[in-house]
């Protein structure tokens, strides 16, 4: 039987896994029969590739990946890359000044295809917890040159709450409603360290749903998607059956169709189980 919907996208973190890399099994279970019945699974996470791997590979039998928010879409089979957007290089480089100023390191994503890689530079030490959580990573540069690298589709850094505070109203000032900052509780790092995180404002998953949804010719009102976080509210909003997480953000659950049980009540399978296979 044809699954009422044949596209599901899928939140990462506090909507697939509370925490780490491992699927709830089941979650797992209930994504592997959507897969049988014959819908498209497709991860839509803020994570890099490189982070979202491990998750992806628990699932298997997939094509494309929409990560970074929305800002990269690829093939997860060949890794061709089919819809990337960048910083403008004027931006990226106020941005990386900005962090220069307060004396913190800035961290650059999705500079090159191979969005494994994280740039950096020498102008400012980076923080030795920072250094070694991306220490496979790490490519540090004299200075980020724009005109030599190609611009990262984000930026992030973290830093304490009065300064990242200061900075996010900075970049808000200088840029306005051209990017999207935003910055989260990063007290794994320390206490009162925030992370702060900038793209360009034509980022969203919705973006990257419907990119995919194009290439493989369906149409939106046979997509569904899940999601939690404020990131997720564009792709909720856009899918023909939008699912906000009981855990999620207040404004997500406004514009839900349906608002499934939180992530700890593995709402995921609750949703797939209810909606796509329809027991």
């Amino acid at each position: 039987m044809t699954p009422p919907y044949r596209l599901l996208f899928l939140d990462v973190d506090g909507t697939l896994i509370v925490r780490g890399d491992v699927i709830p099994e089941p979650n797992l279970r209930a994504i592997h029969r959507a897969q049988d019945a014959g819908c498209v699974v497709v991860l839509c996470t803020g994570r890099t590739r490189y982070r979202a791997q491990k998750v992806a590979d628990q699932i298997g039998g997939h094509e494309y990946g929409i990560i970074l928010n929305g800002g990269v879409v690829f093939d997860w089979q060949t890794g061709e890359l089919f819809h990337k957007v960048t910083l403008p290089p004027a931006t990226a480089h106020q941005v990386v000044e900005t962090l220069h100023s307060f004396q913190i390191a800035p961290l650059c994503f999705a500079v090159e295809e191979n969005d494994r890689w994280v740039y950096t530079d020498r102008v400012v030490p980076l923080a030795p917890a920072y250094a070694d959580y991306f220490a496979d990573r790490i490519r540090p540069q004299e200075r980020l040159d724009w005109s030599r690298l190609s611009p990262p589709v984000s930026i992030e850094a973290y830093a304490a709450t009065p300064q990242a505070q200061e900075i996010l109203a900075r970049w808000q000032h200088a840029f306005g409603d051209t990017v999207v900052a935003y910055s989260w509780d990063a007290s794994y790092y320390g206490e009162g360290v925030r992370g702060l995180h900038i793209h360009s404002s034509k980022i969203n998953k919705a973006v990257g749903a419907q990119t995919v949804a194009t290439r493989l010719g369906v149409a939106r009102e046979q997509t569904l998607a899940i999601g939690d976080e404020i990131n997720d509210y564009e792709l909720i909003r856009w899918a023909g059956m939008g699912i906000a997480m009981e855990n999620g953000h207040p404004d997500c659950r406004a514009v839900a169709d349906h608002v499934t049980g939180s992530v700890q009540e593995h709402g995921v399978a609750q949703a797939i189980e209810r909606f796509i296979l329809q027991t």
